[in-house]
């Protein structure tokens, strides 16, 4: 993807459900958003042994932009400070 800021932008133009902000690593050469992650419904034994459906995060797309460094080399790493941010976004909620 070579401009998530731009993808975003026009994605939430269109009311899609993506990340509100766009990610963007210390490096600034990697920058990240995604869709929210879709809620579905999973069922799950309860304390009495009974099954009990509960809303869980589902999955969610990524789009990732990568600028070279200045030596031209792609720039690969993994920015644990911007995937924070998207792993957030698939906590559980408790009701």
């Amino acid at each position: 993807m070579t401009d998530v800021a731009g993808l975003a932008e026009e994605e939430q133009a269109l009311g899609r459900p993506i990340k509100d902000c766009v990610e963007v690593s210390a490096s600034g050469r990697v920058l990240q958003t995604a869709y929210r992650a879709a809620r579905v419904e999973r069922p799950f034994v309860g304390p009495a042994g009974r099954l009990v459906l509960r809303a869980v995060p589902g999955s969610f797309f990524e789009f990732i932009t990568r600028h070279r460094h200045a030596d031209g080399r792609l720039d690969l790493r993994f920015d644990t400070s911007n995937a924070q941010a998207i792993f957030k976004m698939t906590a559980p909620v408790l009701a």
